[in-house]
């Protein structure tokens, strides 16, 4: 069975603050490793980043990714806990490295600016309208802008469950009636995805399962806050907004100023002089992304079709 050695980068608040006689060192925990992304201590508190590090046996790199991220995920989302501040490895550069072979897999990822949406006549049209509107409750549009405004994944869903549960009125309804508007907006097949079946009491649907503690699970691969916020959208559109529609053609909507990442991920190679690990591969692609010195990306008639 072959052995992937896997990097990969964590962006943090969290000040890397590990010591030995004067130098950084590194921990371990469940096979991963774990270090300050710049060792010098002298400019290591201005980082950002750590870097975890492990050596995973496994028939394809595939599955040395999948356990490496398992276990990796348990360890971030604990230290986020204690030391009380961001900390993730969503998104962010990796390196996997079958140890028998010369080249690597690679996602290379960079912050880019924020892209702007346009605030024009239609715009202004459907904010009078709504502000004319008694209708929908206040707390509607103050769960919907503090979904806007946050960054993860699964605090964006539940904060629009609480949105949409206000805008239909949950409170003061049958569950059924609930049930039936939802599946009136949403279709029968999303409503089913996120609200479950009455058969289960709504326990396999998604808004059941995130608030009471079952996480997002691996089948769960659609992108539910942009269909939910779509599909809210368009039924504001339909019911009241027909002179000023917003815009249902945005993409990327709910964008916001953190998180703006751009990528490139496949397979490269190191020349006689340069090592395939992380560091030195990001600090050439970040020199220059379209010749980074030292590596090639490999074409695609060159990329194995099992590593």
């Amino acid at each position: 069975m072959p052995t992937y050695m896997i990097q990969k980068q964590i962006h943090t608040l969290i000040q890397y603050g590990l010591f030995d006689e004067g130098r950084l060192v590194p921990f371990s925990r469940n096979n991963i490793r774990f270090s300050a992304w710049d060792e010098d201590v002298t400019t290591a508190w201005r980082s950002r980043y750590w870097i975890a590090e492990s050596e995973v046996d496994s028939a394809s790199f595939v599955d040395a990714w999948k356990l490496f991220q398992d276990a990796l995920t348990k360890i971030v989302s604990r230290s986020s806990f204690v030391g009380q501040a961001y900390h993730t490895d969503i998104g962010r550069p990796y390196l996997i490295k079958r140890v028998d072979s010369e080249i690597a897999y690679c996602r290379h990822s960079r912050e880019r600016g924020p892209v702007p949406l346009h605030f024009n006549e239609d715009e202004l049209g459907a904010l009078d309208i709504l502000l004319g509107d008694g209708g929908i409750p206040e707390a509607f549009y103050l769960y919907w802008n503090d979904a806007v405004n946050a960054v993860g994944y699964a605090a964006k869903l539940v904060l629009m469950f609480a949105a949409i549960e206000i805008l239909f009125d949950r409170a003061s309804r049958s569950t059924s009636d609930f049930y039936v508007t939802i599946e009136a907006v949403f279709g029968a097949d999303i409503k089913r995805e996120l609200y479950g079946t009455r058969e289960d009491g709504g326990r396999s649907g998604l808004r059941q399962r995130l608030v009471h503690g079952d996480y997002l699970a691996v089948s769960d691969t659609k992108n539910y806050v942009e269909i939910v916020h779509q599909t809210i959208v368009r039924y504001f559109n339909q019911c009241m907004l027909r002179e000023h529609p917003i815009n249902e053609g945005v993409v990327g909507p709910q964008r916001h100023l953190f998180g703006n990442l751009e990528s490139w991920q496949g397979f490269i190679r190191a020349g006689s002089e340069a090592p395939l690990e992380l560091k030195c591969v990001l600090a050439a692609f970040s020199a220059n992304e379209d010749n980074p010195v030292g590596y090639e990306i490999v074409p695609l008639d060159e990329r194995p079709e099992n590593y």
